[in-house]
């Protein structure tokens, strides 16, 4: 996710730019290079790189490299282990089969867990405390994993619903105060309400959380992106995009917990 985000540039100043490119450049030299070094081989300067680093939403150069070199390893890994589209193949055994859906639940959960940011998710389940009304968009199997998140967080005394179960998007919508937060789950973040929906949500005033593997051009309050790993469109099943997110929500429902229910 870091190297996509540096393949992103749009958001960066010229100069940014520059020192992204020569990143992606020489990927397994940065983790040799130290700011100084970086900053004259980019012709940037260490203020711009460190800049750079808080854009990316890491402390500073340090922390960059470390992240960096996680996700280095991490893609080498996944490049030779399973594909999470087909992980098994037609009239393969058994046992064959229970071998790689193992390995796919664990791969997956893996990658989440080295990709995903505790800073966020402790700020989402701040988010989920401090609400008076959690209200969650979902389709799909994407619905399926938050139904059941929904259902633990009520036995934790929480109000939450699901906004779009029975077809009353708007009536519900309506419903949303500055106190509430909204919830959306979308693994390729375009299972969305439309806009004026979104547009009445964010008049409401209320907080708003995003669970997805791409990204989106609206602003939440809080984002959690795990990596895409599995094609929108043409798969087996769902086993990845639903691992993660289920990861993801049992996760969160662990921090609520242990932030507020002790």
């Amino acid at each position: 996710m870091l190297i996509e985000q540096l393949k992103n540039t749009t958001h960066f100043t010229p100069v940014e730019q520059s020192v992204c490119h020569y990143i992606l450049d020489n990927l397994d030299q940065i983790s040799e290079l130290s700011i100084s070094q970086l900053s004259q081989l980019s012709y940037s300067s260490n203020a711009t790189i460190i800049r750079l680093c808080r854009k990316l939403g890491l402390k500073g150069y340090s922390d960059f490299k470390i992240a960096l070199v996680k996700e280095l390893e991490r893609g080498r890994k996944e490049k030779s282990d399973v594909n999470m589209d087909f992980p098994f193949i037609k009239k393969e055994s058994t046992q064959e089969i229970v071998n790689r859906i193992a390995v796919l639940s664990n791969e997956t959960i893996y990658t989440c867990y080295e990709s995903i940011s505790s800073i966020q998710l402790e700020k989402a389940a701040k988010l989920i405390l401090k609400a008076s009304h959690l209200f969650v968009y979902a389709a799909g199997d994407s619905l399926i994993s938050a139904t059941s998140f929904v259902n633990r967080l009520v036995k934790l005394k929480k109000h939450a619903f699901i906004a779009n179960q029975y077809g009353e998007i708007a009536a519900m919508s309506d419903t949303v105060t500055q106190q509430d937060l909204v919830l959306f789950v979308s693994y390729s973040g375009s299972a969305l309400p439309n806009k004026k929906i979104m547009q009445q949500l964010r008049r409401s005033g209320c907080k708003t959380l995003f669970i997805t593997s791409n990204d989106t051009h609206y602003d939440f309050d809080v984002t959690i992106q795990f990596p895409k790993r599995e094609d929108f469109d043409h798969k087996i099943a769902t086993f990845y995009s639903q691992i993660s997110i289920n990861y993801i929500f049992h996760c969160l429902y662990a921090i609520v917990y242990s932030m507020g229910y002790q």
